[in-house]
């Protein structure tokens, strides 16, 4: 993804490309639908500079934390289906109650299947209190 010089792109759809890591997005910045699903990422990194995204999908990658969205003010709907997020702590999806524009969050997928968080006892209300504005 690197040297991506593409000012006017609104919608990325880079799924099943091996990609381990999110970078190069500086050339896009109206960017609003980023398909990242079934890729080698880790981490939730390098988004701050699309700060018009809407739309994200990290579905069946090997990501276990949700960090790194906190600049996303117009994000709207994020999928992480079929990761490896397996603890709903403070620290690990606190940052999604402070994005104003949330309207979905998908940790459990048809297609991709769920996050290890999914078999814990009281996940739904802990992420339903943290998406309440």
């Amino acid at each position: 993804m690197k040297g991506l010089v593409l000012p006017r792109l609104r919608e990325l759809l880079l799924h099943e490309n091996k990609i381990s890591k999110i970078e190069g997005l500086d050339g896009c910045p109206r960017l609003q639908r980023l398909w990242l699903n079934c890729n080698a990422i880790r981490e939730i990194e390098g988004l701050h500079i699309v700060g018009d995204l809407r739309e994200l999908w990290l579905q069946n990658n090997f990501i276990v934390t949700v960090m790194g969205l906190d600049s996303l003010y117009h994000l709207r709907e994020i999928c992480l289906g079929g990761n490896q997020i397996d603890c709903f702590s403070d620290c690990n999806l606190r940052c999604l109650s402070v994005l104003p524009s949330i309207r979905s969050v998908s940790f459990e997928d048809v297609y991709h299947g769920p996050n290890p968080v999914c078999k814990q006892t009281g996940y739904r209300a802990f992420i339903m209190r943290q998406l309440k504005h």
